[in-house]
């Protein structure tokens, strides 16, 4: 019999399946036909739409006998964020019960995929800040479990806030309209918070929010910029407040190893910096090229028996 060991990441920006330790599909988490995310911010929100995707990329690995007798055996591995309650857990795991008949079906939490992908060790103490598209998260671990006391801070001010920035921004200083894919695009090109950023002009494509007539607009990378500082603050605050209501103790542990920073927001040129100033960051957090949540979730998928008890039922 035929054994497939799939792996999901369903993040805000994209869904991602493994199979084996290699990527088989990766497709977005909007659905434009409904004009809706599949999931946000570690939450599913359409079950349905999402299920009938994950279950047509399963199905071509799926071995049939006779045309209806099924003779490959699935197992699956998904990842959940860190701040989930028992009623998103419950959705996770019908996901993977009703998605292609998967089983055994094991969850982990987010943090730990984030640090088998850093390389941490698994017994110390650490502070991992997760910024995506739909929530920056910020979990501290002691000796493999959530620290005692230390609840995960989480902040909906992330990726799609700061493309929402830019969109606020362009409507009310020019009467223009883009879409949330021209404004991510504008951030990943354009934005950049680093001190020695030169000044670039770009034209900007849309549509005039009055008359619904195209219209072009040309903006200064500092207006980008500056439309993104509110958004940029807050998260710095968040992870500053977190880390310092940790007790001394603990705040001493992660002086040394630094706060790991992951996720894609922390790409934007600077950012990482902006946070370096007041704050201890590990050294992994200036690799900006590095996925370590892809790396993280791969590494468990070769090492199951390792991160066995560190699976949730």
């Amino acid at each position: 019999m035929q054994k497939n060991n799939f792996a999901f990441d369903l993040g805000t920006e994209a869904i991602r399946v493994y199979k084996d330790e290699i990527k088989i599909a990766q497709f977005s988490s909007f659905d434009e036909g409904i004009n809706s995310f599949l999931t946000n911010g570690g939450k599913i929100v359409l079950f349905n739409e999402l299920e009938e995707k994950m279950r047509n990329v399963i199905r071509k690995y799926d071995q049939v006998f006779l045309g209806f007798l099924r003779v490959s055996k699935n197992s699956g591995l998904i990842m959940v964020p860190a701040n989930c309650g028992e009623v998103e857990l419950r959705a996770y795991r019908d996901l993977l019960d009703f998605t292609a008949l998967v089983y055994p079906s094991h969850m982990v939490y987010d943090h730990f995929v984030a640090s088998a992908g850093l390389g941490i060790n698994k017994s110390g103490t650490y502070m991992i800040v997760d910024s995506g598209a739909g929530k920056t998260r910020m979990t501290t671990i002691q000796k493999g479990d959530f620290l005692e006391g230390c609840i995960s801070t989480v902040t909906d001010m992330a990726g799609n806030s700061m493309n929402e920035a830019i969109t606020f921004g362009l409507s009310h200083e020019y009467g223009l309209q883009i879409s949330r894919f021209t404004a991510e695009e504008l951030k990943k090109e354009i934005c950049s918070l680093a001190e020695d950023t030169p000044v670039r002009q770009i034209v900007v494509k849309g549509t005039d929010k009055t008359t619904g007539d195209p219209k072009e607009v040309t903006v200064s990378g500092s207006e980008l910029n500056n439309w993104l500082l509110e958004e940029v603050g807050h998260i710095k605050r968040k992870i500053a407040q977190h880390y310092y209501l940790l007790p001394p103790e603990v705040q001493q542990e992660i002086s040394k190893t630094g706060i790991h920073l992951v996720g894609k927001n922390f790409r934007l040129p600077g950012f990482v910096q902006l946070i370096a100033r007041d704050l201890p960051v590990s050294s992994h957090s200036y690799q900006l090229s590095r996925d370590y949540m892809e790396e993280g979730l791969i590494y468990i998928q070769q090492h199951r028996e390792e991160y066995m008890p560190y699976f949730l039922k």
